[in-house]
């Protein structure tokens, strides 16, 4: 038998995505309810998630139209070994379909402890640029190129 939220009185929280529009250069924040988060519970399962709801099958990998999504699992910054996993999400252009990789280190308890579980990536930036995360300090920046053509 199966406890429901109702039973339990537990609720799954919801989750934060930062939305990242490079080609525009707009950061937006978004929510996903805590029913979706539960079934989709961070990493390749919600990178894959967000790519769906957020981008049409046709899309064409190397356009600016794909999304590269970050995402980490509710249990990422836990003092659990092995915790500290990120999972990059995009369509694939070796097979058209969904593909991702993961990444442990110091980044993804660092996007969770900014009260962030993922960040979508959209469009173009017109030259090379670094998202800023300080809580609720964030922003786009332009790197600065030395030397570098």
């Amino acid at each position: 038998m199966t406890t429901t939220e109702e039973e339990s009185g537990f609720s799954f929280p919801e989750a934060k995505i930062l939305d990242v529009d490079l080609t525009n250069k707009k950061i937006s924040k978004k929510a996903l309810p805590g029913d979706i988060y539960r079934l989709y519970p961070g990493g390749s399962a919600l990178g894959v998630y967000l790519m769906l709801q957020e981008m049409g099958s046709n899309i064409d990998p190397f356009s600016p139209d794909n999304l590269l999504v970050f995402a980490v699992s509710p249990f990422t910054g836990l003092p659990i070994s092995g915790t500290s996993r990120l999972t990059i999400s995009t369509k694939s252009p070796l097979t058209g379909g969904c593909g991702d990789s993961q990444g442990g280190g110091d980044f993804p308890a660092f996007l969770k402890a900014n009260g962030y579980d993922a960040i979508i990536f959209r469009g173009r930036a017109e030259s090379p640029t670094y998202l800023y995360i300080d809580g609720e300090n964030i922003n786009l920046k332009m790197r600065r190129t030395y030397g570098v053509k």
